[in-house]
């Protein structure tokens, strides 16, 4: 934003500025780059190396990570999540109902059968994309 001040000079009036008010704004120039800002006292250039840092840097980066905040959950962790839904449901909480109603022995069989089935099933097909799982979400080089 240095370029621009040739064009804008009669826009800014540096004496207009209170000393407190100087001061507050070379306080939130250091708390956004410490090491680059905090020894800096509040003039043009103070003022255009923010502005260029929020232009090329700050401004940019707060969009992507707005953008990233709008996709939600990905499709990895949706996936975690359905295996830990089958896995607890079919792994816990049916065999924890089964065998605390009284049922005929023979539904209880098959109800366990089915339960024991949906949870190996499910841990099998979890383990087989384990290895795609891991390709995808961990870049190496």
């Amino acid at each position: 934003m240095n370029h621009k001040w040739h064009s804008y000079k009669g826009c800014c009036d540096f004496t207009a500025i209170r000393q407190h008010e100087a001061e507050e704004i070379e306080h939130l120039a250091a708390k956004i780059n410490a090491q680059k800002y905090r020894s800096r006292k509040f003039d043009k250039d103070l003022l255009g190396d923010v502005g260029g840092d929020m232009d090329s840097f700050y401004l940019p980066r707060l969009h992507e990570l707005t953008y990233y905040n709008t996709l939600g959950l990905s499709g990895t962790l949706n996936f975690l999540l359905v295996i830990l839904f089958l896995t607890i449901i079919s792994g816990v909480l049916a065999p924890l109902l089964l065998t605390s109603i009284k049922v005929d022995t023979n539904i209880l069989l098959v109800a366990s059968s089915i339960s024991a089935s949906v949870l190996c099933l499910s841990l099998a097909y979890f383990l087989i994309k384990f290895k795609k799982i891991l390709n995808n979400e961990i870049k190496v080089g």
